[in-house]
């Protein structure tokens, strides 16, 4: 069973899950280095589309989330391109 499962194969049938809340809302934007103002605008629009999913949640299932990340990374020309 094991050497199945590695491999991504799995005989136990797929269980409904009705009523299951997702745990978490995501935005991501991938885009080469640009100056300030382009990034202040990219920014704004993903902060006004996961205020909007957020504020729909509350409405519907009566939760607030707990926990908000962001994260930002820069990769340098001189490090070939990996986040440095």
């Amino acid at each position: 069973q094991v050497f199945n499962v590695c491999r991504g194969i799995d005989f136990e049938p797929v269980k409904e899950t009705q009523g299951a809340l997702t745990k978490s809302i995501t935005a991501f934007k991938s885009f080469p280095r640009t100056g300030v103002d382009e990034s202040r605008k990219w920014i704004s629009l993903l902060a006004t589309d996961i205020s909007k999913r957020v504020e729909q949640d509350t409405k519907r299932n009566n939760r607030f989330p707990k926990i908000c990340t962001i994260q930002y990374i820069c990769e340098s020309s001189q490090t070939g391109g990996h986040p440095g």
